[in-house]
């Protein structure tokens, strides 16, 4: 009897050991899931927030039509902004035959941001925009216009995209 109950209590001890170890198993592994580096493979960081859709897209008017699997990107040469206002009226399209979202983003010669939208769908255009900080009058020349390209899918996979270098007017 002695060695049936001293079987019994290493039996006992056995799954409290067994299930105290498949918990911190699973609590290990969840804390190095969310504590995980936000790097993808390539070494890029990964955006911990998906962009959102511009709420300042609205449709493009007159509507064009004609999908196809090009990405048909517009290019401006020189962009004319207001001096001393962060509200601007611009045109930035995505156009109808794109079958991608749009971010764009315009930068002084310096490489300094002075806007990003979010995503701008096929089809929608930004006539409305709040820069990050107002600028003085004067000709900035070799800024650029960047727009990024992203499939219409939910893991937004980045597509080819393009830089332009542009002027801007600022009166």
């Amino acid at each position: 009897m002695d060695e049936l109950q001293k079987y019994l209590r290493q039996s006992k001890n056995y799954i409290k050991a067994t299930i105290i170890f498949i918990i911190l198993v699973f609590l290990i592994g969840f804390i190095c899931f969310f504590k995980a580096d936000k790097k993808d493979f390539t070494g890029n960081i990964r955006p911990t927030n998906k962009p959102e859709h511009d709420k300042n897209a609205v449709d493009i008017s007159p509507s064009p039509s004609n999908k196809t699997t090009d990405i048909e990107i517009p290019v401006y040469s020189l962009i004319k902004l207001e001096s001393e206002k962060k509200e601007q009226k611009v045109s930035f399209i995505n156009p109808n035959k794109n079958n991608c979202y749009f971010v764009i983003s315009l930068f002084l010669p310096n490489k300094k941001l002075i806007y990003k939208s979010n995503l701008i769908a096929p089809g929608k255009a930004i006539y409305k925009i709040t820069l990050l900080e107002t600028i003085q009058k004067g000709k900035y020349t070799n800024a650029t216009l960047k727009y990024e390209c992203y499939e219409m899918s939910s893991s937004l996979k980045p597509l080819n995209g393009a830089d332009f270098k542009i002027d801007l007017l600022v009166s």
